[in-house]
C-alpha cells in the first residue's frame, strides 16, 4: 500500500513539474516579447529633443552609434561619485580621403603634409592615447573636441579608444568654417545621459561672409538626473595679430554669452560648462569682459561664470600652448555659479582642474623642451607628435 501511494505521488510530482515548466517558458517568452517591443518603441521615438534631428541614424556594422536620448539607459551612482569632463584640441584630425565639404587638400596623398592612411592611423592612435588617460586610467566621462574634420573621423576615434567599461557616443554638426574643421563632443553612455543639442552660429556685423566654427550646445545629465549644459567652443585664431583679430573673438564671445543667458532665462540655477580653445587668455577682453568669467570664485555673482582654469597660466612656465617661447592658456573650462555652491546636486571638485601634460606629449629636448609635442612641425607630420595644445580636464561630484 505504501509503495503504491509513493508511486502515485511520483506521478503527481512529475505532472506538476511539467505544468510548471510550461508556465515558466510562457512567462519567459512573454517577458522577452514585452522587452523587445519596448526597445523598438524607444528606437522609433528616439529623436533630438532640441532640433528634431534623429541622432541615431543608421550606421554600418562596427561603427559606434550616434547620441541617444534613451532614458532607460540612465545609470546608477554613488553619492559623491566623481565624473571627469575634459577638452582637447586634437590639432587637425583629418583622414586621408577627399571630403568635398572640407578644405582638406593639405591632408590628402600628395598634399602639403604628405598625409596618407598610415599617418591617419598613427594620428588616431596618438589622439586616443591622450584621451584615454584624461582624469585617470578609466578615462573621461565627457570630452569636448576641436579641429575635427567630420563625423567619420570621430567614429574612427571612438573605435580606437576602446576603453573597458566605456561606451562612447558622438554629438557633432557640420559647420561652415572656412578651414573645414568642427567642434564635437563624445560622452560615455554608461555615465552620461544625452538629452539634446543645438548649434549657435556666430556672425560678424561688418563681414557677413566670414565663417567660423559653430558653438555646440549639448544638454544632458549624469546619474542624478541634474541637467548640465555643455558648450563646446573654438573661437577665431589670432591670425594677423592679437589686437587686429580681437574683435572677431569678442563677437563670438557675445554669441556664447547670448546662449548662456538663454539657458539662465529658462533655469536661473542652471549648471553650465563652457569649454574650448578660445584663442584668448583668461584675462583678455573676450573672456574677462564679454563673458565676464571671473578667475576668483569669490567674485562670481548670481548667474555668473567662474573660470576654473584662470589661475593656471604662468607666461614663463605653464599653459596649454606656446607662441614665440611664451605660454598661453587658450584651452579653458568655465562653469556657472551654481556648480561652485556647496549644496548643489552637481558640484565642481575644488582644485581638480588639470592641464594634462605628461612627458610623452612634451618636446623632450632643445629650446622647446616641455612645450606641446605637435603633430605637424615645419610642414611635416611627426609620428611622435600629439597636438600643439595640451588637454584640460576637471572633476564634478554628483549628489
Amino acid at each position: 500500500m505504501f509503495k503504491k501511494s509513493m508511486k502515485n505521488l511520483s506521478y503527481i510530482v512529475l505532472l506538476w513539474a511539467l505544468f510548471s515548466a510550461c508556465d515558466l517558458s510562457q512567462v519567459v517568452q512573454e517577458e522577452y516579447e514585452n522587452n523587445h517591443t519596448e526597445t523598438e518603441d524607444l528606437t522609433e521615438n528616439n529623436t533630438d529633443s532640441e532640433t528634431g534631428n534623429d541622432p541615431t541614424e543608421e550606421v554600418t556594422e562596427g561603427e559606434s552609434e550616434e547620441a541617444t536620448t534613451d532614458r532607460s539607459l540612465t545609470p546608477s551612482f554613488n553619492v559623491g561619485e566623481e565624473k571627469v569632463i575634459a577638452f582637447y584640441n586634437v590639432e587637425n584630425l583629418f583622414d586621408a580621403k577627399d571630403d568635398p565639404k572640407t578644405n582638406d587638400s593639405q591632408f590628402l596623398p600628395g598634399g602639403d603634409y604628405g598625409w596618407n592612411s598610415s599617418i591617419y592611423k598613427q594620428k588616431l592612435k596618438n589622439t586616443a592615447k591622450v584621451i584615454s588617460e584624461l582624469g585617470g586610467a578609466a578615462g573621461p566621462d565627457v570630452v569636448g573636441l576641436c579641429e575635427i574634420e567630420n563625423k567619420g573621423v570621430l567614429k574612427d576615434l571612438v573605435k580606437e579608444l576602446n576603453i573597458s567599461g566605456r561606451d562612447y557616443k558622438i554629438v557633432h554638426e557640420e559647420s561652415k568654417d572656412h578651414r573645414g574643421i568642427d567642434v564635437a563632443l563624445i560622452y560615455d553612455a554608461n555615465s552620461f545621459t544625452y538629452e539634446g543639442h543645438q548649434t549657435h552660429t556666430p556672425t560678424l556685423k561688418w563681414d557677413r561672409g566670414y565663417t567660423t566654427r559653430d558653438i555646440l550646445e549639448v544638454k544632458g545629465s549624469f546619474a542624478n538626473n541634474e541637467p548640465i549644459y555643455l558648450l563646446v567652443n573654438h573661437w577665431p585664431s589670432r591670425r594677423g595679430g592679437q589686437e587686429k583679430s580681437e574683435s572677431k573673438r569678442v563677437e563670438v564671445a557675445k554669441a556664447a554669452k547670448k546662449a548662456v543667458d538663454a539657458i539662465f532665462a529658462e533655469d536661473k540655477d542652471a549648471n553650465i560648462l563652457l569649454m574650448g580653445d578660445f584663442n584668448d587668455d583668461p584675462f583678455n577682453k573676450s573672456i574677462a569682459q564679454t563673458l565676464s568669467a571671473k578667475e576668483n570664485k569669490n567674485q562670481v555673482k548670481d548667474k555668473g561664470l567662474f573660470n576654473v582654469t584662470g589661475k593656471l597660466l604662468d607666461k614663463n612656465s605653464t599653459g596649454t600652448l606656446t607662441y614665440q617661447g611664451k605660454w598661453n592658456l587658450f584651452d579653458q573650462l568655465i562653469i556657472s555659479e551654481d556648480m561652485v555652491a556647496g549644496q548643489n546636486p552637481l558640484r565642481y571638485v575644488d582644485n581638480s582642474t588639470t592641464i594634462f601634460n605628461p612627458e610623452y606629449v612634451q618636446v623632450p629636448y632643445g629650446r622647446s623642451k616641455g612645450h606641446p609635442r605637435r603633430g605637424i612641425f615645419r610642414g611635416k607630420y611627426q609620428k611622435e607628435g600629439y597636438s600643439d595644445h595640451f588637454a584640460v580636464f576637471l572633476k564634478v561630484s554628483i549628489h
